[in-house]
């Protein structure tokens, strides 16, 4: 498994999102996607051992059903195979946007016949893609950028977020340490 995210499970994280491939990405060619998800896959595949080893879920977030038929099932045979795993849970969002999702769940919602009035905070929670997940107390974002770019729109009101320059392939655990340094240093109090 990659190294931070391998390091993340060892020094106690339960639960790591990594934000993968967003609903903008897929306006890239054709031959990037292709490539992309079929790196994705054999990659995934090869981590089975390890996710089963460890005992690490492996959840994923998105629009799943606008990959190609092989690619979804391949992904949810393997999401399956660790579904009951109970050690650490590892949700990977791919095709996923934040906005989309909400999106989606207020589709859910409407399509199970929900009256205005029954719909709450808590009723979105269940609708969105992976609802079982507590929300993230720290997102860290990669290359420099400024911005969640739509990433877990709805879960990250009172993150805390943690802005690095370095791009994702040379993110170390070094560098994950000293966010989560800095994070502990941060006193939250939630809007009270």
């Amino acid at each position: 498994m990659c190294t931070v995210i391998d390091h993340a499970f060892t020094i106690g994280i339960k639960v790591l999102s990594i934000y993968c491939l967003s609903t903008e990405n897929l306006k890239r060619s054709k031959e990037e996607i292709t490539y992309l998800l079929e790196l994705f896959q054999a990659t995934i595949i090869k981590q089975l051992d390890y996710l089963k080893k460890n005992n690490i879920r492996l959840i994923i977030s998105g629009r799943m059903n606008e990959f190609p038929q092989g690619f979804q099932d391949s992904i949810a045979k393997i999401a399956k195979e660790t579904e009951s795993n109970t050690n650490r849970t590892l949700n990977l969002c791919l095709n996923y946007g934040g906005r989309t999702e909400i999106v989606d769940a207020i589709r859910h919602i409407i399509q199970d016949g929900l009256k205005a009035i029954e719909i709450t905070e808590d009723t979105i929670k269940q609708y969105l893609y992976a609802p079982m997940l507590p929300y993230p107390d720290l997102i860290i974002r990669t290359s420099g950028e400024m911005r969640l770019s739509g990433f877990l729109t709805w879960q990250s009101i009172y993150s805390e977020l943690f802005f690095e320059q370095k791009y994702c392939p040379d993110f170390t655990t070094l560098d994950f340490d000293n966010a989560l340094t800095e994070f502990s240093n941060r006193k939250r109090n939630f809007g009270k």
